[in-house]
């Protein structure tokens, strides 16, 4: 009966380990001025846009598996840019979801492919063009 629950919590751990390798949470952080820009192209994936108070953009990705995504992340004087690709030959069981958060004053300019897009605590207007 001990040797059957020792091989019990041998295989929960393994499976524990194996689930901690497919999955990765990763944050980025990116201190803003007033009026600036973030410019996001996601392919894939959900997204999550809400405002708040703070001077910077935040952007928190949940990948599964982390090693089938390329992400590109840049900042220069105006604006932040990210990117994140599903690699052609490992991506297609890959998931992932961006939580961003920006200032109230940021513009965002969202390239989008595939995507589940919710954006919270929105109070402007949405331009989206017909052709989605």
């Amino acid at each position: 009966m001990n040797k059957t629950l020792d091989r019990l919590s041998q295989i929960a751990s393994a499976a524990h380990a194996v689930a901690d390798l497919t999955r990765s949470t990763l944050a980025y952080r990116y201190p803003v001025s007033a009026g600036g820009f973030l410019y996001l192209h996601v392919i894939q994936a959900e997204v999550r846009v809400t405002r708040h108070d703070l001077r910077e953009i935040a952007i928190t990705s949940h990948l599964q598996p982390p090693f089938a995504w390329r992400i590109a992340a840049e900042q220069d004087d105006t604006a932040v840019y990210f990117v994140a690709i599903r690699k052609a030959l490992l991506g297609f069981a890959a998931s992932a979801r961006f939580d961003i958060a920006v200032p109230r004053d940021c513009h965002l300019i969202l390239k989008l492919e595939g995507v589940r897009l919710t954006l919270e605590s929105v109070s402007d207007t949405v331009d989206l063009p017909g052709s989605l």
